[in-house]
């Protein structure tokens, strides 16, 4: 990539040049969160996921996991379903350690977040129950594709 359009990139992603800006957020462009969601879900270029596939929401995260829409499922179950969730744990964007490996399940979602604070929704199972919380969104967490309908 030519100097040019590395910096035409940069100032894209921050007005300062620095890739990440905070601990809780790695870009200022998006704050809401709109732009990535939609991303998620496009299938173009920015999509992480292969076509005819997306991050999925928390209903969907829900559904695939619990059956419902409540939270009560234990952390054994999803380890044990035909899923298969693995226990990776998270990296914490505050100091990168990893925390919760082996014992836990955190997974991105693409619901936003209903305030505009450097937050995103992810999916956790941990201990007897699952559960979403907004978390930031430079935290390190797993994706899991599923199939679009």
């Amino acid at each position: 990539m030519n100097s040019s359009k590395a910096t035409a990139r940069l100032s894209t992603i921050t007005a300062d040049d620095k890739f990440i800006t905070t601990f809780s957020d790695w870009t200022k462009v998006d704050n809401n969160g709109a732009l990535r969601v939609a991303a998620w879900k496009d299938g173009g270029s920015n999509d992480i996921c292969p076509v005819g596939f997306s991050v999925p929401t928390n209903d969907e995260l829900h559904r695939e996991t619990l059956g419902t829409t409540n939270n009560s499922f234990g952390a054994t179950n999803a380890f044990s379903s035909f899923l298969k969730f693995p226990a990776p744990g998270i990296r914490s964007s505050s100091d990168g350690i990893y925390r919760n490996v082996g014992t836990s399940l955190f997974l991105w979602s693409r619901t936003r977040t209903a305030a505009n604070n450097n937050k995103a929704n992810s999916f956790r199972i941990h201990s007897s129950v699952g559960f979403n919380s907004p978390s930031n969104r430079a935290d390190g967490m797993s994706i899991r594709c599923i199939r679009d309908l």
